[in-house]
């Protein structure tokens, strides 16, 4: 069952083991002369997501499919992360913990468990303004060429 997407990457699960969503809220507490303080909602801050998958060998390549998660993330890059059939959003890979469970004869893994941490990604233009200098420069000097003096010989 194709669980979850991120990029190109698919996650196939046997059984659905876990997901987890964190997200925070942000306040500014504004103190006051008489208690109690006040609390004013700033919005929210960037959504952050766990997954624990499983790369059997029943399924895919572990070692292939575990490359190509390091390689994706290494790059930096903001993908879609789709999780059944939900578009959760923009997100990059911020920490990946792997377990190498079990291992065939020829030293290749049969199983690599990952816990993936996902951040949200929101691309925002820079803020600026335009600043307007006055400057003001210093008046030139008029050098007066009518006076030459010439020399005699």
């Amino acid at each position: 069952m194709k669980y979850a997407s991120f990029g190109n990457i698919y996650f196939k699960l046997q059984s659905y083991q876990n997901h987890q969503e964190d997200i925070e809220y942000i306040y500014s507490k504004h103190e006051t002369i008489f208690a109690p303080s006040s609390l004013q909602f700033m919005g929210t801050e960037l959504e952050n997501l766990k997954l624990s998958i499983r790369f059997h060998r029943e399924f895919c390549n572990p070692t292939e499919e575990y490359k190509k998660l390091k390689d994706i993330s290494n790059k930096g890059m903001a993908q879609k992360l789709i999780i059944a059939t939900r578009l959760i959003g923009n997100f990059v890979i911020k920490k990946i913990s792997s377990i190498t469970k079990q291992l065939d004869i020829w030293g290749k893994p049969v199983i690599i468990d990952c816990d993936i941490e996902f951040q949200q990604f929101i691309e925002k233009k820079l803020q600026t303004r335009k600043i307007k200098i006055k400057y003001n420069a210093p008046a030139k000097k008029v050098l007066n060429n009518s006076k030459k003096t010439k020399k005699n010989n």
